[in-house]
């Protein structure tokens, strides 16, 4: 093993894959040919025309268990294949046949940061600090009216920061994503996070998070009186104090109109305000933790809501989807790029959107699409289509493609090309084609 100057974490072993390994590959692949699975590689062991990052692999959590021996076959695969990037999660790195693989092959690190979830500890010392929807559930990731929100995120964040940096693997971490709800997207808790089905919910029903409201709205208008007015109550509708000012559930025919407006306004705002927090302090961790250059991900979900979208939610005190979760994108993006921070879009499948969002920042004068990655949904029907997502991305101009998950090119065993490995490869190819446009590295406004 030899070390790379200047660098305290990182060792590459001299070559990075053994003559005996080479050979096992050309076994592999001679095999994959007379089965009839065409497969177009990129030549692992060129000099990369990009010195950013273009083609993602999210590791599948199901293959957690894999082994060493099965982690090699599978970053094999990846090397020829011309993956450059591996997004993992920090509890990836409890297992240790993951960080030897990683220690072992030249592909840098996309991490994940969790810091959203509630602790066991936290849940504690504040049973009533979980956010709570219309029907009473309750979920288990901080919202915005969550006591000591700042400070639990930040020590949880330096934790596994620290676990990084023991792993050895910190100088190979390029990029991290920001941790800004269920998922780590900017959202509400969506039914797909719970496993439920139904329509989505509000989740503005905590008794903290009622009184966050009561507190906005008497700042607003200083007296119930001229709150009831500008709300249209009469007769028993109207409040006698601002203590009886509560949210009602959706669709409460009184709360149409006015109230609704202002319910929706303080629940995005309060949500914006968090996310602001959770930017600002990874990127305060990051430099504080990780070496210099290390760029911040932010993830756009879904799709954006429209003012069409909201003023049908304030006629009938309720809401689609995206008023519920509260897909801010529009905002979020520019707050992003204004902080410095990379975009990933993680539903690409989408054409229709991605167009939308190249569009938007065009119409900004960013051309902060060009940095984008594009994540497919994690569903099959969405993984196994790589040339429709490689597409969408080349014909939007986008940086390249976060595969989520791996599992969809490789048999159950994790290791055995399927039929879609091929069509992967090709996607891979028309990605490459710009890989020219990236040479000279990262814009020096991200951070």
């Amino acid at each position: 093993m030899k070390s790379i100057p200047g660098r305290t974490h990182l060792h590459v072993s001299a070559r990075q894959v053994p003559e005996k390994r080479r050979h096992h590959i050309a076994v592999k692949f001679s095999m994959l040919a007379l089965m009839g699975v065409a497969v177009t590689m990129v030549n692992a062991d060129e000099t990369p025309k990009s010195k950013v990052p273009r083609i993602c692999m999210t590791e599948y959590h199901g293959f957690r268990h894999h082994s060493l021996e099965q982690i090699r076959k599978r970053f094999d695969y990846y090397r020829k294949l011309g993956v450059d990037m591996i997004r993992i999660g920090v509890d990836w790195l409890d297992r240790k046949p993951m960080v030897s693989a990683l220690k072992e092959y030249p592909f840098r690190i996309k991490l994940i940061l969790p810091v959203m979830w509630l602790p066991r500890e936290y849940r504690e010392k504040y049973p009533d600090g979980a956010m709570i929807d219309e029907h009473g559930k309750a979920d288990k990731h901080f919202g915005p009216w969550s006591p000591a929100f700042t400070e639990t995120t930040y020590r949880t964040g330096r934790r596994h920061l620290q676990r990084v940096i023991r792993s050895g693997l910190s100088q190979r971490v390029e990029e991290v994503v920001v941790d800004l709800g269920p998922a780590c997207e900017p959202i509400y808790p969506a039914n797909w996070t719970l496993k439920r089905k139904g329509e989505e919910a509000f989740w503005c029903y905590s008794a903290l998070a009622q009184k966050s409201f009561r507190e906005t709205m008497q700042k607003k208008y200083s007296s119930i009186e001229k709150a009831n007015d500008a709300w249209r109550l009469k007769g028993a509708q109207r409040f006698k104090d601002w203590e009886s000012v509560t949210i009602p559930k959706p669709r409460t025919s009184w709360a149409k109109g006015p109230f609704w407006n202002d319910m929706l306004t303080w629940y995005r705002d309060s949500k914006r305000r968090m996310i602001i927090n959770r930017i600002e302090q990874t990127q305060k961790l990051v430099k504080e933790f990780l070496r210099p250059g290390v760029k911040c991900i932010v993830y756009l979900p879904g799709h954006a809501y429209t003012q069409g979208d909201w003023n049908r939610a304030v006629r009938e005190a309720s809401g689609p989807p995206s008023i519920r979760l509260m897909m801010d994108n529009d905002w979020l993006m520019k707050e992003a790029v204004k902080r410095g921070c990379l975009l990933q879009y993680t539903g690409v499948e989408n054409a229709y959107e991605v167009r939308n969002i190249v569009r938007k920042l065009k119409a900004m004068g960013s051309d902060a699409y060009k940095w984008m990655w594009g994540e497919n949904a994690g569903l099959e029907r969405c993984g196994r289509k790589p040339m429709h997502l490689a597409q969408v991305i080349t014909e939007n101009e986008l940086r390249g493609i976060d595969y989520t998950w791996c599992n969809w090119i490789f048999e159950e065993d994790g290791v055995t090309p399927n039929k879609i490995f091929s069509e992967f490869a090709a996607a891979v190819k028309l990605i490459r084609q710009r890989d020219s446009e990236y040479r000279n590295g990262y814009p020096v406004n991200l951070h």
